[in-house]
């Protein structure tokens, strides 16, 4: 989109569309294992994540920040997922290390 005000024309996904992709074995777990691989690979609380389109669950959000990311910043073009996503890293307890950027 070019611009700010084109909100009304996001294609949004509702949250079973969501979870089927955190639940789809032939991605997730490639994308989990890359983001664990990458960030083992460096010294701990190091590396700055970068999740584009995180979802209202920020599950790749999630995985960087228990597994040693120093900073992560979720990208969420939806104002409801980006919501959504706040409250379950705040549940998790890493509002420090995670940012949601709308």
């Amino acid at each position: 989109l070019n611009s700010l005000e084109s909100e009304k024309k996001f294609v949004s996904f509702d949250k079973t569309a969501y979870q089927a992709m955190v639940n789809d074995p032939s991605r997730t777990p490639l994308f989990e294992k890359a983001i664990i691989n990458r960030l083992k690979s460096a010294e701990p609380n190091t590396q700055t994540v970068l999740d584009l389109g995180t979802g209202p669950f920020a599950f790749f959000a999630l995985t960087a920040a228990k597994n040693g990311a120093k900073q992560v910043y979720a990208i969420e073009a939806s104002k409801e997922a980006a919501a959504s996503a706040r409250t379950i890293i705040k549940k998790e307890g890493y509002e420090d290390k995670i940012t949601i950027l709308e």
